[in-house]
């Protein structure tokens, strides 16, 4: 809501242009034919001028946003050689969004295909003339876009210095670029050692810009781990008086975006700190990015805008709420607002389908809505409170999964997620690999590393020798399923593969028949997906027996036949151990098997790992409770769902699968599956059902049946705890 006020808002920094050559739906084939195909030129505000921009739509009516003065001369004769200027250079396109990659043009949008590079003007800038305070006018807000680009090192800085040191302005918000966290900015390095600035400057940074300065932060892995990384990084930067993160670590109020996906909240004004995860429940940091529907300017702008908006909006009422509060509101806002402008993509004034005949570039920006509040887009995010990191602690010690369920509801909300799918652990973050759907954040992880391998393999062809993943579990955990889902996940056609038993090989002759098929396929020009099942198998008495021939195939890519090399080509290897249940316990019991084994040259070949957590809990394995029990609920869902059972509508119109209370119960209670996720989903198959029917305790199969996956007597008596449902 915009409410009426008076103020104002002065917003400064690095000027940039963007400029944008339109390409054309049909590229010329030939140079005669390139009359044909036209193109046009836009420019687009950006760094500072973008910013000014969106707080300016943003911004509650009343209050006047004043930036740098744009010369006339340049909307007479927009000019990237304009020295006045930082200027970026890209290709634009008409694309898709994310999951609709085969729409028709009416449903695409406009937007960056492709980051050409970006020119500087170093020593030679020359500063926009600076906003100013006129008598009489009160400055609720200073905003500056520090990229470290000249700004912040030009005489310009001595006149905002001194804006930000008066007593009028309440708040700071600081956009800086990775260049100004280096300390090439002389403004940041002033403010950051500011007192008086200590509770009142909010930085806004990426998580991309950190890591760029040197900070180690995990990248779209799981949220957990990266908001620990970062709190941790900072907490060494504060101990640390050589660190490039110094000035931004004794901040008191933080805010780090993860792109698209989420922001940390860093709120140290009281003792405890409060920490705050916006999160996207099933993307994470450099999801979007990853995808072919090109890129966008102005994220992290909009999510400063939106900081601005709410700031506004609390000194506009006369709120006396915690600043945090506030701030929270307004990474709200501007996470949707970011996710407008991906969706609404670029608008043009003079149109992006005019041909490109124009003697002067049209100008083009983000539209008038994109900082409009949506509560849709809104819904996506969910939020949970960070703690600080346990020192000296690698791993995340706290899981958003576990605040979901607390223990005297852990049971009923399982039963729940069972029969309604993953939707219904809203606030938990959801990881989806095709068919494969996960909440732990342990799973997920391991889960995530394996795409990435997978993905940036695939993508770098220069990668001639065959890439080599281990996956461990107990049998009938569902190891080849997991790395089969991953890959579907990412390219749908290529999740079968090939599948070799070296339990079944009788002669080294069975594995070079086998390399022949994996270089036949190479040949025709994929990388196959190649699982070798139970390769911790014996071999002619030997534990381990066949790690030796796998050395030269996963160092060199070749195998030898008699005196012949053949080369393999590119592969993907899925080794499926059947003897051991964990990597750690591979390392560690797997040299000691037999003297020769290999172990140690087979393990150092690997480029990566999974641990397949299976429904049995265990220790080491699923270290809590809820992650288990979620786990069993989330497969038990995948196998009822294949199996057609049939639908019921319960409160609020939701829908759930008409499932027996006792039988879910049973599923998700009993202590041990005989064989994994395989005898779970052996008891659904065999269990008297028919597709779009109810599964009530006469459909489950015989005692003597059951007892071949489960402690029948054991899994009947829960059955039999609850009373029968209809």
């Amino acid at each position: 809501m915009r409410s009426a006020n008076t103020g104002l808002v002065v917003v400064t920094g690095d000027p940039t242009i963007d400029w944008a050559v339109m390409l054309p739906d049909h590229r010329c084939p030939t140079m005669e034919e390139r009359l044909n195909s036209a193109a046009t030129t836009h420019w687009h505000w950006g760094g500072s001028l973008g910013l000014h921009e969106l707080v300016r739509l943003a911004t509650p009516s009343g209050i006047t946003v004043r930036g740098q003065e744009i010369p006339i001369d340049f909307f007479t004769e927009p000019s990237s050689y304009d020295d006045r200027f930082h200027h970026s250079f890209n290709i634009i396109q008409f694309l898709p969004l994310p999951g609709n990659e085969n729409s028709s043009k009416i449903d695409r949008r406009v937007r960056v295909r492709e980051f050409l590079g970006f020119h500087s003007q170093g020593e030679n800038f020359k500063p926009l003339t600076q906003p100013k305070i006129e008598d009489g006018e009160d400055l609720s807000l200073l905003i500056i876009d520090d990229a470290g680009l000249g700004f912040g090192n030009s005489n310009a800085r001595h006149h905002i210095f001194k804006m930000a040191e008066s007593n009028g302005a309440p708040w700071l918000v600081i956009k800086l670029g990775t260049r100004a966290l280096k300390g090439e900015s002389i403004l940041w390095q002033k403010l950051s050692s500011s007192p008086r600035r200590e509770k009142q400057i909010i930085p806004v940074v990426t998580a991309a810009s950190l890591r760029e300065i040197g900070a180690s932060i995990s990248r779209g892995l799981s949220w957990e781990r990266s908001a620990q990384d970062v709190l941790s990084e900072l907490k060494r930067a504060e101990r640390s008086p050589n660190s490039a993160l110094r000035g931004l670590a004794n901040k008191k109020l933080i805010v780090v975006s993860f792109g698209l996906s989420g922001a940390l909240i860093i709120d140290r004004t009281e003792i405890p700190s409060r920490n705050l995860l916006y999160f996207h429940r099933e993307y994470t940091e450099g999801t979007w990015e990853k995808s072919e529907t090109g890129s966008m300017f102005g994220y992290t702008q909009a999510l400063a805008a939106g900081i601005a908006n709410s700031l506004l909006e609390q000194k506009a009422q006369g709120a006396s709420e915690q600043p945090r509060i506030a701030i929270a509101r307004g990474v709200h806002l501007g996470l949707a607002a970011m996710l407008a402008i991906r969706d609404l993509g670029f608008e043009a004034e003079q149109g992006f389908d005019k041909p490109g005949n124009n003697r002067r570039p049209g100008k083009m920006s983000l539209g008038e809505t994109c900082m409009t509040e949506n509560t849709d887009r809104k819904n996506q995010f969910k939020s949970t409170q960070v703690p600080e990191p346990k020192l000296g602690s690698e791993l995340p010690t706290w899981s958003i999964l576990s605040r979901f369920a607390p223990p005297d509801s852990l049971e009923s909300e399982a039963v729940n997620v069972a029969l309604q799918g993953s939707d219904r652990l809203e606030g938990v973050p959801v990881a989806r690999f095709n068919k494969l759907i996960t909440a732990d954040w342990h799973e997920i992880e391991g889960l995530r590393i394996v795409q990435n391998l997978i993905s940036e393999y695939i993508s770098d062809r220069t990668k001639a020798k065959p890439r080599s993943i281990a996956v461990f579990g107990r049998p009938g955990d569902g190891k080849s399923f997991a790395v089969r889902e991953v890959v579907k996940s990412l390219y749908p056609d290529r999740g079968n593969g090939l599948t070799f038993n070296l339990s079944q090989f009788e002669s080294v002759a069975n594995l070079v028949d086998a390399l022949h098929q994996v270089r036949d396929r190479a040949l025709e020009g994929e990388a196959p997906l190649v699982f070798w099942d139970e390769f911790d198998s014996h071999f002619q008495g030997t534990p381990l027996g066949w790690l030796p021939y796998f050395l030269s195939p996963m160092q060199d890519g070749a195998f030898q036949q008699g005196e012949i090399v053949h080369p393999i080509g590119r592969a993907i290897f899925v080794f499926a151990g059947g003897t051991y249940h964990r990597y750690a316990e591979f390392v560690k019991r797997a040299g000691k098997a037999a003297t020769n084994s290999k172990a140690p040259d087979f393990a150092s070949r690997l480029q990566g790992y999974l641990d397949v957590v299976g429904p049995n809990s265990g220790p080491g394995q699923h270290e809590e409770e809820a992650g288990w029990m979620f786990h069993r609920a989330l497969l038990l869902n995948h196998f009822l769902n294949d199996a057609g059972i049939g639908k019921k509508v319960v409160e609020n119109h939701k829908e759930e699968l008409d499932v027996d209370e006792g039988v879910v119960r049973a599923f998700l209670g009993v202590k041990k599956y005989n064989h994994g996720a395989r005898s779970m989903h052996t008891i659904v198959d065999i269990s008297r059902l028919h597709r779009g029917g109810r599964f009530g305790r006469a459909n489950l199969p015989h005692k003597t049946l059951l007892n071949l996956h489960v402690n029948a007597d054991r899994f009947l008596e829960i059955v039999r705890e609850v009373p029968p449902s209809i």
